[in-house]
């Protein structure tokens, strides 16, 4: 048994009147695409053994038996759910713990098949797009962490330089270290090169210290210059984001001399720096 399937295993099996527990299913079956609704319902029939009837779902979780049908049903066509009939009337219960890791592995797959797919298909997008005459979007508006991730998905492709300001403390704290170091990682084998001026702080002098490795040079503003957001111009491109935990959002501005400016004020107070 791999170490992913025995974790969810003991999680059902074991922990899931946990809170802690309970949190990690509910972002498994997020990532899944399930929504808030069959989530739910997924995590009550999970701990129950036995086929329910609508009846008793709704009373025990308080959901609006109309709507619960409609989950009910879709988690039966997502394969997450089995129906059995007793005494004519439908019952419903949750697959097998275990199944839910090959349920989770095949998602996978079809994902990995799909995105090679997309990758071939991109190009006869943009000459589709093109062919109509169609410009993209001068001004595109992202919100979320799942937005902002977009954002910088995008700054791997317009160039193989990019120039920007960054509180990397705030972007750390908002992003995490692991998403970080994925993107990274995307980065550098992407071959586009860094060039960053942060706010004063121990993380940013951490990341600094990596630089080499990582395809990216940092320059940290003297104490008193603080900000909490990011500047990034890459191409024709440039990216702001905010890091504001309760409304984290981005920003494209595809516009040339905007960003030709951007680079100009980057470089003009880069030299100015020494560390």
């Amino acid at each position: 048994m791999s170490i992913f399937r025995g974790t969810i295993v003991g999680i059902v099996r074991q922990h899931l009147m946990n809170p802690k527990y309970k949190a990690q299913l509910k972002e498994i079956f997020d990532n899944l695409g399930l929504n808030p609704q069959e989530t739910g319902t997924m995590l009550f029939l999970l701990e129950n053994s036995v086929g329910l009837r609508v009846t008793e779902i709704a009373k025990r979780t308080g959901a609006n038996r109309t709507t619960l049908y409609g989950t009910l049903n879709s988690l039966v066509d997502k394969g997450l759910v089995s129906t059995s009939e007793e005494r004519g009337v439908m019952r419903f219960q949750s697959i097998q713990p275990h199944l839910l890791v090959d349920y989770v592995e095949r998602a996978k797959d079809k994902l990995a098949s799909d995105s090679k797919r997309l990758n071939q298909l991109v190009p006869e997008i943009v000459q589709a797009r093109k062919a109509r005459g169609e410009e993209y979007p001068q001004i595109q508006f992202f919100g979320g962490i799942e937005g902002i991730k977009q954002v910088y998905e995008d700054t791997l492709h317009d160039s193989k330089e990019m120039f920007g300001f960054i509180n990397y403390e705030a972007a750390l704290n908002l992003m995490g270290r692991e998403w970080a170091n994925r993107y990274i990682q995307k980065r550098v084998a992407a071959g586009v090169t860094a060039y960053t001026i942060s706010s004063d702080s121990t993380k940013a002098k951490d990341m600094k210290s990596q630089d080499d490795r990582h395809k990216r040079v940092i320059k940290v503003f003297p104490k008193g210059y603080e900000f909490d957001l990011e500047i990034m111009a890459y191409g024709e491109k440039v990216a702001l984001i905010s890091f504001d935990a309760k409304h984290p959002l981005a920003v494209i501005i595809k516009d040339g001399e905007i960003a030709r400016t951007v680079k100009t004020l980057f470089r003009y107070i880069d030299s100015t720096l020494t560390a």
